[in-house]
């Protein structure tokens, strides 16, 4: 892998800048916030580089891995200031406070970054309101990207959602509502609001000319799809027995979501709840389109947060660097995955039940418009099963197209990349306009914008447009996973596993939604 671009603003910059301006008005400033106390009984060693990040806004480098005994973690390591300049050598340490990290993230690949991570002119602000942030910070999701909306940032979609290591790295393709200026230059602000590091490799735009009676959305092999002859479902009922026809047609803020009793009758033999839905069927037709608008419910972060990752504790780092990037590892976690996650789709003929097609997994944050093309089964009704692990997914609607094709999709590069500062960045532009193996690396709280410029509108016709993200990216590990981990166990992927994460949601699902809804890194 090539050492990837590294955006030049720092996250301590954006932090403590954001923070200084939000805690005023809020009458607060973290009120209540410790530091959790220290019950790890364990020593870990980790093999792997590791970048330490501090409550107090600073970063220590320890390029040969640390070992974590009860309070302190030792290695050798260099500690960067907040004022320190990216030239500048960091001060050599040994040791270092548990309880003064708030996370760690492996850096394998691009050790010789070291350096970079550090640098913000503003430490004159304080770090309070760095550690308070960091010490409640919850959300978690890949580049988020926005449009502008009369002066107002429109979420439009979150990319390679499940890209958690390089191994895993895929093209996601995702609906866009924007449209260009009067230019013809269409802008998007891509965001790092998590405590997460993004490695972009591309951003490209595709554009469909159709025709103002059709409508275009990704399939589920992320080609654009032009659809019409839209349709509502017959009928469609849940697993428990729910009428569930209305709330999947009318497409307001109340999404399906599935029933407590279907949930909290979860085990490990049988984990999945389902959506039987009967489809008219027009004559002389083959096949139709299923077209979903839907987002993944906060199972899956439970599931990673609190059964992959929070249990390895100070392990977690290698577990990220080493098992997520070795292919026989990650072959059994993607094999168990891919069977449990996601959802099935099915159509009941003569003999039973046959999966005819899968919809991968799409995020927690921005809704999702897909896709799946299934087959017609003799008769005037198809009955389809949309089979998924218990409340894993939020649906909104679900309807049918008649009719379909695979159209033509211009592809058109980034023009430009502006940083957060109105400045035009060469190198970030070359990190992501090519699908070449470099990288775009990006910190919690930055955000630059990417300019396409797409020609001139059609007389006749309409265009829609799609963005085509790809890369992954590595989470934080939290310094609280680290105290609070006695025993650490490694992650199995089981259904005993996913049950006990299905278990583990119903107790925390209003807090944790809560919780994720507001502890978005503020951007600048």
């Amino acid at each position: 892998m090539r050492s990837p671009r590294r955006f030049p603003l720092s996250w301590p910059l954006t932090l403590l800048l954001a923070l200084a301006t939000m805690a005023a008005p809020a009458g607060c400033i973290f009120r209540g916030v410790t530091v959790s106390p220290i019950t790890n009984r364990d020593t870990a060693t980790v093999q792997t580089p590791v970048k330490a990040h501090l409550f107090d806004g600073e970063t220590v480098t320890f390029e040969h891995g640390v070992r974590v005994a009860h309070d302190t973690v030792f290695g050798q390591g260099l500690r960067y200031g907040l004022a320190v300049s990216a030239d500048a050598g960091g001060a050599s340490v040994a040791a270092i406070p548990l309880d003064s990290v708030a996370a760690m993230e492996s850096f394998v690949g691009h050790t010789n970054e070291g350096k970079s991570v550090v640098v913000s002119t503003l430490a004159t602000v304080g770090a309070v309101g760095a550690a308070g942030l960091l010490a409640v910070a919850l959300f978690g999701s890949c580049p988020t990207i926005y449009s502008d909306s009369a002066g107002t940032a429109a979420l439009e979609a979150e990319g390679f959602s499940y890209s958690i290591s390089p191994l895993l790295e895929r093209r996601d393709l995702h609906r866009l509502r924007a449209q260009p200026d009067a230019g013809g230059m269409l802008s998007l602000e891509v965001r790092n609001e998590a405590l997460e590091t993004h490695y972009i490799n591309q951003l490209e735009l595709l554009g469909v000319t159709h025709s103002r009676s059709e409508y275009v959305l990704p399939d589920a092999a992320n080609r654009p799809l032009v659809v019409r002859d839209i349709i509502p479902v017959a009928h469609a009922s849940d697993r428990a027995g729910n009428d569930v026809t209305a709330t999947l047609s009318s497409g307001d803020t109340v999404a399906f979501h599935s029933d407590p009793g279907t949930v909290s009758n979860v085990t490990a033999a049988d984990l999945d709840d389902w959506i039987d839905i009967d489809i008219p069927v027009p004559a002389n037709r083959d096949s139709v389109a299923l077209l979903f608008d839907m987002r993944n419910s906060l199972l899956n972060t439970v599931l990673f947060y609190d059964e992959m990752l929070r249990p390895q504790g100070a392990r977690a780092v290698d577990f990220e660097a080493h098992d997520l990037n070795d292919i026989s590892r990650m072959m059994e976690i993607g094999r168990w995955y891919g069977s449990r996650m996601g959802m099935h789709i099915a159509v009941r003929t003569r003999s039973g039940w046959k999966a005819v097609a899968y919809i991968p997994d799409s995020g927690p944050i921005a809704w999702q418009q897909v896709a799946a093309v299934i087959p017609v089964i003799q008769g005037d009704t198809l009955h389809v099963r949309l089979s998924f692990v218990a409340d894993q997914w939020r649906i909104r609607t679900v309807r049918v197209a008649t009719a379909y094709r695979h159209p033509h999709a211009a592809r058109l590069p980034i023009a430009s990349v502006i940083t957060a500062r109105s400045v035009a960045d060469s190198v970030a532009l070359s990190g992501v306009r090519t699908l070449d193996g470099h990288y775009l690396a990006t910190s919690p709280g930055q955000r630059f914008t990417v300019r396409f410029a797409t020609g001139p509108a059609p007389h006749d016709s309409t265009r829609t447009f799609l963005l085509a993200t790809e890369g992954y990216y590595t989470e934080w590990i939290r310094g609280s996973w680290i105290r609070q981990a006695v025993g650490p166990r490694p992650f199995v992927p089981s259904d005993s596993t996913l049950a006990l994460a299905v278990h583990r949601w119903t107790q925390v699902q209003p807090e944790f939604e809560r919780r994720f809804a507001t502890s978005r890194i503020p951007v600048r």
